[in-house]
């Protein structure tokens, strides 16, 4: 029952002292818009039997991000969404205004600066910083070589402007990025606490997440719809305890002793980034920071420990005694130490960095905690946020697709991963002690980290500069002629420009400031060389423009010669803003011939996404069409609603197919051509046939292409076996080449977006494509799964996003003319794999190889087994089942029983392998392993049978088919090119020997990769043209 109450005012909003004032309009439901602490918001309330008088003292609040936690990686993250527009809510349980600017993060490296310029601050913390472009180290009072001189001439890594270490203390950089963040208007709530979180799986608005806020101040708790969750917590993560996300990882024994403090010493160049190698100390941090401090750090060891009856004797008095002694024989006087502490080396990772099905991300403290042995912390984290908000921004705005999230997790996973394996390895030497992987070594631990810290790999990574990310749908490799040295995933690297009319020089960074848009640059060299190709290029751009949101893409043109404008020196209307590239350093830095140009698109993070040749046939042939794939893909896709409501198709657009019910009208100059059963795509040009197609509405079987169409790969017939060393399929020779696509039927494709995937594998001539036949979850993760866990108990998901959704992805391959090799779990975390079943069924934390030897885990897989391959056991589509991605004695978290060997590995896979070939016998199985041989005493780590891989042995398990090895070279830094190269040879001899097939699965290494691959595909085209099947040459 409504009525009419007579409100002019009321109190009791939130906070308790924010007046509201409510007008009703005689009606039970009105619209109340009211200020309190987070700002103003609308509310639609329903008047019942009530006091009329009552006001809504704690409403529900809408933002489209939570951010938990407003140290440096919160603010950081909060400031960026602010700047995209995405309206965050800051939340800090600490009142900050409170906290002393003491201790924790001190340096800045260069790739860290280069992305907090590219969102405008930089110059903040420069001013207020301060920059060391040198080290010195030292060893009883001599300068010589190693500790901290990677801080000296860092730019010989890497093309930056940022030639220098910026030293100020964490606090003051937080303060920087929050109040960069409240200049757009918004606030941070500091007195508040998440309590819990849940998701709404019925929510009919687009903020699924309901947070419970407890305001300490007011004792009141505050309801939060919000669309992500977000949490830079720190160490002690509440969002990540709450999403239940493990936090993999230990503590040492090891101490270390940090402490701020105004010094004087006799040491050379005090005012540097120093080093000192110290007989009792280990080695000593000598950091010069903000406001004349300086940060000493050294090890305080068991002795010490000891000697002062533990960590309740380390004074102040303590601390500054010993650190006078570390320094020997520099003498040391402490003018005013301001803080100290002694704290536990230890290093945690988060099992994932993300929940992205719930909407919940972890970054900074809250995914992974180090020491501070090489300065990584902080770095990492920013490193984290700047990965993360980009991608968060375009989701938000509705321009990229909900998959784009995944790459997060994907992205800086590994990047931390490999932090951490560093950071083991540094804080170990540094301590005084051998780290396992330099057991045996007979030098001092001095000499061996001076090797470490020289290792120009390391310096690269440490400093940022060498930090790349894999290939993915927005680091996407172009096959054939990119017409450029760098490659997706790589940083950009820096360099001047010259603008137009002043001349004056600005940085390529600036110009390619983080606004959230992708950027794309044409390198348009020499236009007397090049006009033609930037002018077909140019002139078929204006409807793959207008197909898709301004804001998320701009554009350049950069030449090697200057003039009077753009259009003068082009000869023609320029894309975008034009830059001229004077003295050619820019094309050279970037590996382009000004002589034939190259578009290069880099991501809003200043990482490199493509590059892709510039030619004279616009976007006709596999370069131009990988650039609008990459660009259609663009943030996993550029969401093709914007481009629905035009009703037209876009160049390179679906337009037809089974399942498909978007428009089916091409942009003008572009003919919707069918390409099989399941996809029409908008081409160039005209055909024959009609402008437009239909989308099909029923599945058929017929293969036969109509006018001006390519016909579609016929469906999979036969089964591919084995005979000796050759696949066969019909009886005839069957060649293996083809891609691994794990993702395909993992991040939430539609049935188009599949067969578009296998589409574009098909072009490129690939006959097989390797994917996970597994997800193991424990909660609903918002992307398809195939096993769910509750306790010890797991369910297949037969269901719409479980093995109905693979068998999308098998018809998808099938329409395209691929077989599936299926792997059936993995080795790593990475969508669940072995680890679940050992911690659901065994228990959390519990060694890595009871997978392979527990009665129950494997009773469990094996059941896991019988329904996913007897669903499939039939479809000629899948050439090969694989037990296991890389399975080896330890996992993602390391952890062993210390009884797994070769032998161990070895015998699971008979059984298991036995066990499919009980269920499935048209099917062929294989371990799915690396290849790592076991030949102990080897002076090399794959040849030496540690990770319980004997690839010899287990070739000759009956029951497995063929073998599959992968080269990534694995730390043979000395010749990986060689190294690989003998590698594929020794698999080969293996082969032979063996008599049966091997395929080279996986390969990669990070530097040389054009030298380096060329060598190794020679080896393996020597083995199988020269010296096996001379025959099969072509």
């Amino acid at each position: 029952m409504g009525f009419t109450p007579k409100i002019t005012h009321c109190s009791g909003g939130y906070p308790a002292s924010a007046p509201i004032t409510i007008k009703v309009l005689g009606f039970s439901t009105y619209i109340l818009t009211y200020t309190y602490a987070f700002g103003t918001h609308s509310l639609s309330l329903t008047l019942l039997k009530t006091h009329p008088e009552e006001c809504p003292k704690y409403p529900t609040l809408q933002t489209l991000s939570c951010n938990i936690g407003a140290g440096p990686v919160g603010a950081l993250i909060a400031y960026q969404l602010a700047r995209y527009g995405c309206r965050p809510l800051l939340i800090e349980q600490e009142d900050k205004t409170l906290s002393n600017p003491y201790g924790r993060a001190c340096t800045l490296w260069p790739r860290t600066i280069e992305l907090l310029d590219q969102l405008d601050l930089a110059e903040r913390l420069l001013q207020t910083g301060v920059v060391t472009r040198t080290g010195l180290h030292f060893y009883e009072g001599r300068r010589v070589k190693g500790g901290l001189m990677y801080g000296s001439r860092m730019d010989k890594l890497g093309d930056t402007f940022f030639k220098f270490a910026l030293h100020l203390r964490q606090k003051l950089t937080e303060d920087e990025f929050t109040a960069a963040f409240q200049e757009y208007g918004f606030n941070l709530h500091m007195r508040h606490a998440i309590e819990s979180y849940a998701l709404d799986e019925v929510a009919i608005d687009e903020y699924p997440i309901r947070v419970q806020i407890k305001d300490l101040t007011h004792d009141h708790v505050v309801q939060v719809k919000t669309r992500y969750l977000i949490g830079a917590d720190g160490g002690k993560s509440t969002v990540r305890k709450l999403a239940k996300i493990p936090f993999d990882g230990e503590y040492t024994k090891n101490r270390w002793i940090r402490m701020d403090a105004k010094v004087k010493t006799n040491m050379p160049n005090p005012r540097c980034l120093n080093s000192i190698d110290s007989r009792s100390h280990g080695q000593i941090l000598w950091c010069p920071t903000d406001n004349g401090l300086t940060r000493i750090g050294y090890v305080f060891s068991q002795t010490l420990l000891e000697k002062y009856g533990g960590v309740e004797g380390v004074t102040r008095e303590v601390a500054m005694e010993e650190a006078k002694k570390a320094i020997e024989p520099f003498e040391l006087e402490f003018e005013d130490m301001q803080w100290f502490t002694i704290y536990g080396i230890g290093q945690r990772i988060a099992r994932s960095f993300s929940d992205v099905g719930n909407g919940v991300f972890l970054a900074g403290d809250a995914c992974h905690t180090h020491s501070s042995g090489s300065a990584q912390g902080l770095n990492t984290g920013i490193h984290d946020a700047v990965n993360l908000a980009w991608k968060l921004a375009l989701r938000i705005h509705g321009i990229a697709k909900g998959s784009l999230l995944a790459s997060y997790d994907e992205e800086r996973r590994s990047v931390v991963q490999q932090v951490i394996d560093n950071d083991k390895t540094i804080s170990t030497l540094i301590s005084g002690e051998y780290p396992p992987r330099f057991q045996g070594r007979t030098e001092s631990i001095r000499d061996i980290l001076t090797e470490w810290f020289d290792d120009m790999n390391m310096q690269a990574f440490t400093l940022g500069l060498g930090i790349s990310y894999p290939s993915n749908a927005i680091n996407r490799e172009v096959n054939g002629p990119s017409r450029a040295t760098l490659n997706p995933g790589e940083r950009g690297p820096d360099v001047y420009l010259t603008s137009i009319g002043t001349g004056d020089p600005i940085r390529l960074q600036k110009v390619l400031k983080n606004d959230a848009k992708f950027s794309v640059v044409i390198f348009a060299g020499n236009p007397s060389h090049t006009c033609s190709a930037y002018s077909v290029f140019t002139g078929a751009l204006p409807p793959f423009i207008q197909s898709f949101p301004a804001r998320a893409f701009k554009w350049f043109t950069i030449t090697s010669v200057s003039g009077n404008g753009g259009q003068e020196v082009l000869g023609m209307t320029p894309i975008g803003k034009v830059y001229f590239d004077e003295n050619v350093k820019a094309h050279e830095i970037y590996g382009v011939d000004i002589q034939k140009g190259a578009v290069v698109v880099f991501r809003p993070d200043g990482w490199v996404g493509t590059v892709v040749e510039l030619n004279e046939r616009g976007f006709e042939g596999e370069a131009g069409t990988t650039m609008l794939t990459f660009a259609g893909f663009v943030a996993l896709a550029l969401s093709i609603a914007s481009v629905s409501a035009q009703q037209t198709v876009p160049a390179w657009g679906q337009c037809g197919g089974i399942g498909y019910n978007g428009p089916t009208t091409c942009v003008s100059g572009w003919t919707c051509v069918k390409q099989n059963d399941y996809y029409s795509q908008c081409l160039q040009g005209t055909a024959t046939s009609s402008t437009t197609l239909p989308p099909s509405t029923t599945a058929g079987t017929s293969t036969t292409a109509g006018p001006s169409t390519t016909a579609a790969p016929p469906a999979s017939t036969g089964f591919v076996k084995t005979s000796g060393q050759r696949f066969t399929l019909n009886g005839s020779k069957f060649t293996v080449v083809g891609s691994n696509s794990y993702w395909v039927g993992l991040s939430g494709l539609s049935t188009t977006d599949m067969n578009k995937a296998f589409a574009d594998i098909a072009a490129t001539g690939a006959t097989v494509v390797r994917t996970w036949g597994f997800n193991e979850v424990t909660n609903s993760p918002g992307v398809p799964y195939y096993q769910r866990w509750s306790g010890s108990t797991p369910t297949v998901n037969t269901g719409a996003d479980g093995l109905q959704n693979f068998d999308k992805v098998v018809a998808a391959a099938k329409a395209n003319g691929i077989r599936l090799i299926v792997a059936l779990t993995n080795n790593w975390a990475d969508y669940g794999g072995m680890d679940v079943y050992v911690n659901q069924i065994v228990g959390n934390g519990q060694p890595h190889d009871l997978f392979y030897t527990n009665a129950k885990v494997i009773s469990a897989f094996k059941n896991y087994i019988n329904t996913f391959v007897s669903r499939y056991k039939n479809e000629p589509t899948i050439m090969a089942w694989e037990l296991a991605n890389e399975p080896r004695c330890k996992g993602s978290t390391g952890t062993t029983s210390g009884t797994c060997t070769t032998a161990t590995i070895t015998k699971w896979a008979t059984d298991i392998s036995a066990y499919i070939k009980s269920i499935d016998s048209n099917h062929l199985v294989a371990l799915g392993d690396e290849g790592f041989f076991n030949k102990p005493g080897s002076a090399s780590y794959p040849y030496q049978g540690s990770e319980g891989i004997d690839f010899d042995a287990n070739l000759k398990i009956s029951t497995l088919d063929f073998a599959t090895a992968h080269a990534k070279s694995w730390g043979e830094s000395a010749n990986p090119t060689n190294w690989g190269a003998q590698w594929i040879t020794d698999h080969a001899a293996s082969q032979k020997a063996a008599n049966k097939p091997v395929i080279l699965e996986e390969f990669g290494v990070t530097n040389s990769q054009s030298s380096t691959y060329t060598t190794w595909l020679s080896t393996v085209a020597s083995w199988v043209y020269v010296e096996h099947w001379p025959e099969d040459q072509r």
